[in-house]
C-alpha cells in the first residue's frame, strides 16, 4: 500500500500551499504551538470550498496532554459532529488515561461511532508519543488497529 502524504494545514493558504505541493490528504487543525487543536469553522468552510482533496480534522480542545475531563470529552464529541456535518472526510483524535496509557473505552466508542457514518477514524501520532508504558503500547494499538481505527498517524523519521 502506498503512503500517503498528509500535510497539517492551519489556514487557507497552508491548504492551497499542499494542494500546489501534491499532498494526498489534509489534516486542518489550528494552533501548532500547542501541538494542534481544533481548526475554526472558517477554515474549514473555506478549504472544503477551494480544495478537492481529502480532509480529516483534528478534535482537540485544548494543549497540554490528552487526558480529558467529562466535559471536554462532550465538546470533543460535539466537536466532531459538527466538523464531520462541514464536510470533513475524517476525525484526528486520541485519549489517554490518567497514567499515560491509550484509553482504550474512549478511543473505541469513538472510532466505533464514527465508523457507523462511513467516516475515517485516525488517532493523532502524539497520543501514541505521549503514552508513556511502551511495552503495552504495541497490544493497545494493535487492539484498536484490529477493531476500530483506519489508522494511525505516525511521525516520519526515525527514534
Amino acid at each position: 500500500m502506498k503512503p500517503v502524504l498528509e500535510i497539517c494545514c492551519a489556514t487557507l493558504y497552508d491548504v492551497q500551499a499542499a494542494a500546489k505541493a501534491g499532498a494526498d490528504r489534509l489534516e486542518l487543525n489550528s494552533a501548532f504551538y500547542l501541538g494542534g487543536l481544533t481548526p475554526s469553522l472558517g477554515v474549514v468552510r473555506l478549504a472544503k470550498k477551494t480544495c478537492d482533496l481529502p480532509m480529516v480534522a483534528m478534535v482537540r480542545p485544548r494543549g497540554g496532554g490528552f487526558c480529558y475531563t467529562e466535559e471536554e470529552y462532550l465538546t470533543m464529541r460535539s466537536d466532531a459532529e459538527i466538523l464531520l456535518q462541514e464536510g470533513m472526510d475524517g476525525i484526528v483524535f486520541g485519549f489517554l488515561t490518567p497514567d499515560k496509557r491509550l484509553d482504550v473505552e474512549k478511543t473505541k466508542a469513538d472510532a466505533q461511532r464514527q465508523k457507523a457514518d462511513a467516516i475515517n477514524t485516525l488517532i493523532n501520532a502524539q497520543v501514541l508519543d505521549a503514552t508513556e508504558a511502551r511495552a503495552t503500547l504495541a497490544e493497545e494499538k494493535d487492539y484498536i488497529m484490529d477493531r476500530s481505527l483506519d489508522s494511525a498517524l505516525m511521525r516520519s523519521g526515525a527514534e
